[in-house]
């Protein structure tokens, strides 16, 4: 329940070509895992995140 109180962050490494046996079926799966959770995922670099999450922060202001 506290969880629906804040805003957390958090990272996952994305399973790479080759670093796994089936790379889309380990993102499907997080992905499934997560689902009830109200848990987003996003699939991208960590650079590119923070320049998004700073874009969006950027607007809201």
């Amino acid at each position: 329940r506290r969880r629906d109180l804040y805003t957390h962050v958090a990272v996952q490494v994305d399973p790479e070509e080759g670093a796994t046996i089936d790379a889309g079926r380990a993102r499907t799966y997080l992905e499934s895992y997560f689902h009830g959770a109200r848990v987003s995922l996003y699939w991208g670099s960590m650079e590119h995140f923070v320049k998004e999450l700073a874009q969006a922060w950027g607007a809201r202001r």
